[in-house]
């Protein structure tokens, strides 16, 4: 079988000595292969341990997550129920608020007409509860009781029988009040044990305005007023009452607040005006004010940080007005923002309501600091620098404001004393200073209001409005500038202001203050002319108020007395007086 092919034999020895020096090394490597499965199967024993515990806690998980997904809906699905009960009840309630009112109006009725009249037909429909099919229709159905109570009279119904009526449809409405307090308690319960998270969601705001008092209280505190209290939110005071005419709002402090709650009426949508009263319905106005006073506490923590920008040039360290603690009160820079040289304190009328060192009253509220607290409320801080736009998030945006109001022209004023006094937190009355702000805001927006016809006045509105939208996109400037005052640059007028060269000159109006004492509005001003005594400026037109500061706004002239002999003449003294 092998014929023809050779074969070749090694040699048995060499074969022999090449295996067994393999033989060591082989045993060597299995020894270590042995050694590394033993480790590997001492890991895994621990690994699969701990893998086995994920996927047990995986799968309780999901059942959790398919738990908290079960209750979730149920939640929501009651939510909507008591909601939906809520709003069926609260329309209820609100005819049976008029019940308590009707009983003995109908009574004296029923008294006075024939037994046999007519006329039972219609107090048959007063009695008659009309929501009752629809009350039928709702889950309310473990209610049947009620429901007897309001059955139909017929026409020859005794005075007797309408009488009990009426009184039976009294008990009613005093147990649908009871459910109704009972459903709210429920509602509050599972609102309370809910997460943030549904509450962020669609859900959050079934009752359709809590959601919109946010716009609401912010736009009122921009443009209406700078304070409130719960007793503003009352029935809607008669149509006789004018928030817009000084006469009315400022004849009494009832006058005021009424005033601010016809204010109320006007900036709030009409489908919820049933709200406002707040001895009917108090969780929105106590919601309200707390939004209010949260708008006012941001307003004033961005100005404590726009302090550097505001009060650039006046010279002061920032570190007063941004540390903690600090000691404002014998600070040299801040008390001449304050403080005239002669007094010992701070005034009602400082200077840094003023463009010039003097006091000049044709000019308060045109200083540069009032009106830069008034941009930065409506446009930011950022509205302060060079060639910067409102941002979209800005007040003056979101709210469409296009010009001042007597109200935010007198909080700009209050505000731009605050940030710069010694108190730390708003109150009525400075817990530090001792000053009355609310107070003094209110004389502030008499001023204003009932000298809105007067030619200076007129005028500083121009400079403020001016000032204000000044730089803006044409959408955004005040409606009573023209194109040029809209576009004009806000570092220029910055510029002009910190100079201290007084108000933007106004040729229509240039003769009025001109005639006042002080510098012209195109004049530069001496700044030693503060070290001037008192008596070299006593001829300045100031407010007829009594010694110290006022107590009553009512106390305070809005219009200075011209003094005679001042070159104005007969004629420009009678139209000063009228106005």
């Amino acid at each position: 079988m092998l014929k023809g092919k050779a074969i070749t034999c090694l040699p048995f020895t060499t074969t022999t000595t090449t295996m067994s020096s393999d033989v060591p090394t082989a045993k060597k490597i299995a020894l270590g292969l042995h050694i590394d499965v033993r480790d590997l199967a001492f890991q895994h024993s621990p690994l699969q341990k701990r893998l086995d515990k994920l996927n047990a806690a995986h799968l309780h998980l999901i059942s959790a997550f398919d738990t908290l997904t079960t209750t979730h809906g149920a939640l929501v699905e009651a939510h909507k129920t008591l909601v939906s009960r809520h709003d069926l009840l609260k329309s209820r309630c609100f005819a049976a608020h008029h019940w308590p009112f009707l009983i003995p109006v109908l009574t004296t009725i029923v008294a006075d007409i024939p037994e046999s009249s007519s006329g039972l037909r219609a107090l048959s429909l007063c009695a008659h509860d009309p929501l009752k099919s629809e009350f039928a229709m709702s889950d309310a159905s473990d209610n049947e009781d009620d429901l007897r109570l309001l059955r139909p009279i017929n026409d020859n119904a005794s005075r007797g029988e309408l009488i009990d009526a009426l009184k039976e449809s009294q008990i009613s409405v005093m147990k649908l009040l009871s459910e109704n307090r009972t459903l709210q308690k429920k509602y509050n319960s599972l609102y309370a044990t809910s997460s943030k998270k549904q509450r962020r969601g669609a859900d959050e705001d079934k009752l359709g305005y809590k959601s919109e008092v946010v716009r609401w209280a912010k736009r009122f505190l921009f443009t209406r007023a700078l304070c409130i209290n719960v007793t503003a939110y009352q029935a809607k005071p008669a149509d006789t009452l004018d928030p817009t005419q000084p006469e009315d709002q400022f004849a009494s402090e009832d006058a005021y607040v009424q005033s601010i709650t016809v204010a109320l009426y006007q900036e709030i949508p009409e489908k919820f005006h049933s709200l406002v009263d707040s001895a009917k319905y108090g969780s929105f106005a106590s919601t309200f004010i707390h939004e209010f006073g949260e708008g006012r506490s941001s307003l004033l923590n961005v100005l404590r940080k726009a302090l550097p920008v505001i009060l650039n040039g006046a010279n002061i360290d920032m570190s007063l007005l941004t540390t903690a603690g600090a000691d404002r009160s014998n600070n040299t820079a801040l008390t001449a923002l304050l403080c005239f040289p002669n007094e010992q304190k701070p005034s009602l009328y400082p200077p840094l309501l003023f463009p010039g060192p003097t006091r000049q009253m044709m000019d308060i509220f045109t200083g540069p600091i009032v009106m830069k607290v008034h941009r930065l409320m409506y446009f930011g801080p950022k509205s302060l620098t060079e060639g910067s736009k409102p941002a979209s998030n800005s007040n003056g945006v979101k709210f469409g404001l296009d010009e001042v109001t007597d109200s935010s022209v007198a909080a700009s004023a209050i505000l731009a004393r605050f940030i710069v006094s010694t108190d730390k937190e708003w109150a009525s009355k400075g817990a530090i200073s001792g000053t009355g702000w609310e107070e003094e805001y209110r004389v502030y927006h008499k001023m204003l209001a009932c000298g809105r016809n007067l030619p200076h006045v007129q005028k500083a509105f121009r400079t403020i409005n001016k000032f204000v939208f000044s730089g803006l996109t044409p959408n955004a400037t005040a409606r009573n500038l023209d194109a040029a005052d809209g576009t004009e640059d806000i570092a220029e007028l910055l510029r002009q202001f910190e100079l201290g060269v007084g108000p933007m000159s106004d040729p229509e109006e240039d003769e009025v203050v001109i005639a006042q004492p002080g510098p012209a509005p195109d004049e530069p001003v001496d700044v030693e002319d503060r070290a001037v005594p008192a008596q070299v400026h006593a001829e300045e037109p100031l407010p007829v108020v009594p010694e110290g500061r006022p107590r009553r706004a009512q106390r305070v002239v809005a219009v200075p007395a011209v003094p005679a002999g001042r070159g104005r003449g007969a004629r420009g003294a009678a139209k000063q007086r009228g106005g």
